[in-house]
């Protein structure tokens, strides 16, 4: 009788002390492990979902393994055995499988949901991990009514629901480095970012597209130019050899453009890496341009090719045992021995503090994790796993 009163309280437990639980769990794992004690605690911590503070991403590693920061722990996720091809769309794993179904699948409850999409077109199956192919996918993005993927050459428009569809492409101009391009949903429209081949001018385009899975699929996808291509003047005197990567990343209000330069020197080996944020203003107005951003206003940026989002972490939280407000979390891969040197590619990653103007790297515990990272066929990228 003892126990069975001891048993009553806490499964009973109400939802506002749950949530006062909740919000002092700081790691993905745990809330999950709490979720998972009984069925009134799983429903409580359902109820206050919404009043959670965020927490760091996972991150999604090649060999198929989460790494939780900043206590490095990892994680692993019973991934289908027919999937060939991994996207993380910020909180959900967009999956490809073998007969060229997609599905997205929830990373905290194993869920997968059939997506009504047939990618024939652009799928390439990969047999050997490689970066050469111009048909891998490298982001996608789950609107309510429409599923965007972009490859190194285009992007292709899919509407959600309804009958399977073949997608409507939009390629970007010839001009344009297609491989420097990204993506985001901003306020309810998808902005493509272009950079100019020889010139490095960023421009942006709104995609305008019509149809739904109601009206017959995706009959049209136009693009707006929104800026057109602007040079950012910079001091290019050293005798880095560079690389770069360009992220869209929507930050609050604001939709922004971060460039990522990794230099190195001639004999291969490692120089720090630079960073030009740019905010695209004016969207709406007479005059829309970029404008170069000095402060995230507090918000923390976690960047890769796949999916880039930005934070605003509570107090007591943090990534790297430091402070993170102002600060922008990379991932990407690098060509390891320089220009024409290396056939394979290494983890690239870390965090630059814009108000100090340092960069750390590797960010622990990545350090105890970059050869792990080199071995199996998934992308490196941030999970936002939801519900946790």
């Amino acid at each position: 009788m003892a126990a069975a009163r001891v048993r009553s309280r806490w499964t009973d437990l109400h939802p506002d002390l749950l949530g006062l639980v909740l919000s002092r769990v700081l790691s993905h794992a745990d809330r999950v492990r709490l979720r998972a004690v009984c069925r009134a605690w799983r429903s409580g911590a359902r109820t206050v979902q919404h009043l959670l503070p965020p927490l760091p991403p996972l991150a999604a590693l090649r060999d198929g393994s989460f790494l939780s920061l900043p206590d490095g722990a990892i994680h692993r996720m019973p991934i289908p055995e027919d999937v060939f091809h991994r996207v993380c769309t910020g909180g959900m794993l967009f999956l490809v499988h073998h007969d060229d179904r997609c599905s997205l699948m929830h990373p905290g409850s194993g869920d997968v949901t059939p997506q009504e999409i047939r990618p024939t077109t652009i799928w390439y199956r990969l047999t050997v991990p490689t970066r050469t192919s111009a048909e891998e996918v490298r982001k996608v993005v789950v609107a309510d009514h429409f599923v965007a993927v972009r490859t190194l050459k285009s992007v292709r428009v899919y509407a959600r629901g309804g009958a399977e569809s073949t997608g409507v492409e939009w390629v970007a101009p010839e001009y344009c480095s297609p491989e420097s391009a990204d993506m985001a949903l901003f306020q309810g429209k998808l902005y493509v970012l272009t950079v100019k081949k020889e010139d490095r001018e960023y421009g942006l385009y709104a995609l305008d597209i019509a149809g739904s899975a109601e009206e017959g699929g995706i009959s049209v996808v136009a693009s707006v130019p929104c800026i057109s291509g602007t040079k950012i003047p910079r001091d290019r005197t050293s005798s880095f050899y560079r690389q770069h990567r360009f992220y869209l990343v929507v930050s609050g209000d604001r939709l922004l453009m971060v460039e990522h330069t990794i230099n190195r020197w001639p004999d291969g080996a490692r120089a720090p890496s630079e960073f030009l944020v740019l905010e695209a203003a004016d969207l709406n107005g007479q005059a829309p341009g970029w404008s170069k951003v000095d402060t995230l206003m507090g918000h923390a940026l976690f960047v890769s090719e796949g999916c880039s989002e930005s934070l605003s972490l509570p107090v007591g939280v943090t990534v790297s045992g430091g402070a993170h407000e102002d600060c922008i979390y990379f991932m990407s891969e690098a060509y390891a021995n320089g220009y024409n040197y290396s056939y394979y590619m290494e983890l690239e990653c870390g965090v630059y503090n814009m108000r100090q103007g340092t960069v750390e790297s590797p960010l622990p515990p990545f350090n105890m994790m970059a050869e792990t990272t080199l071995e199996g066929p998934w992308p490196p990228t941030w999970l936002f796993p939801v519900g946790t």
